[in-house]
């Protein structure tokens, strides 16, 4: 499961809804957008000392409107 998030007319991150694949949150991002595109590249911030899972689990875009974060959620057993 992902978090969606998007910074509104302050800059501050606001939550925008849960997705159950990071495709249906690309699908959610260019519906904000207005985009047509097909997909979109999305970048990611690798600190050398994470987990592939930490490094992976924060994925940006950059929109022509605003910025987007989709996180995913941790899991608790």
């Amino acid at each position: 499961m992902w978090q969606l998030h998007m910074t509104n007319e302050k800059r501050d991150w606001v939550k925008v809804g849960r997705c159950e694949t990071v495709g249906e949150a690309v699908r959610r991002i260019t519906e904000l957008e207005g985009s047509t595109s097909y997909g979109l590249f999305l970048r990611t911030y690798v600190d050398p000392h994470s987990t592939d899972d930490e490094a992976l689990s924060n994925l940006e875009y950059k929109g022509a409107k605003t910025a987007y974060v989709i996180k995913r959620e941790r899991q608790t057993h």
